[in-house]
């Protein structure tokens, strides 16, 4: 029922401070720093969307990388199901 596409990186990563303050910017109104507009911004759009389940999921190690999770319903378009049925016919 769901999707995770998920995004990793073997570089600094974030000392565990700041990624304190990036969780915690995720799920704020309004993120304190301009630094997180970007991801609080898709983070919300998801949210919004699809409900408080769905949205991004950050974990990072410092000195190991960083590692984002999406996590997004499974819902069928128009589009996907009108293929789909084209191709069943």
């Amino acid at each position: 029922d769901v999707y995770y596409v998920e995004v990793s990186d073997n570089g600094i990563g974030m000392m565990e401070e700041r990624w304190v303050e990036v969780k915690n910017g995720l799920r704020k109104k309004a993120p304190a720093e301009s630094e997180l507009y970007g991801l609080y911004n898709v983070n919300e759009r998801i949210r919004l969307n699809f409900g408080d389940e769905y949205g991004l999921d950050i974990e990072s190690t410092y000195g190991k990388g960083t590692t984002v999770t999406l996590c997004l319903p499974k819902i069928l378009t128009e589009i996907v199901k009108n293929q789909t049925d084209k191709n069943f016919e």
